[in-house]
């Protein structure tokens, strides 16, 4: 099954796999891409975005099966007016019961 991820939406999986796979494009501009897996299925990144990716949750200390928090969202591009879009993974934390979060 495919993850669609939504701007700004916030969605909880657990990872597979940290390292991802490159493959090539077979189609134009036949760039490479990454596909990632979870548990609840699979996404596709482009080749920035794929080695972005892997960096942040290496540096976060996320594990293999771990929960994860994966957000997309648009950064400003210091070269352009169009933005850039990326993905942010961040370790899962569970409210705690009666907290409101700020």
């Amino acid at each position: 099954m495919k993850i669609k991820f939504e701007l700004d939406t916030p969605i909880v999986v657990h990872m597979m796999d940290l390292d991802g796979r490159e493959r090539d494009s077979e189609f134009p501009p036949f760039d490479t891409y990454w596909t990632f897996e979870a548990e609840e299925g699979r996404f596709y990144l482009s080749d920035t975005q794929g080695g972005l990716f892997r960096a942040r949750l290496k540096a976060r200390g996320i594990g293999v099966g771990e929960p994860v928090t994966i957000i997309k969202t648009k950064v400003p591009n210091p070269n352009s007016d169009r933005p850039i879009v990326e993905y942010l993974p961040y370790p899962w934390v569970p409210i705690e019961s009666g907290q409101v979060a700020t």
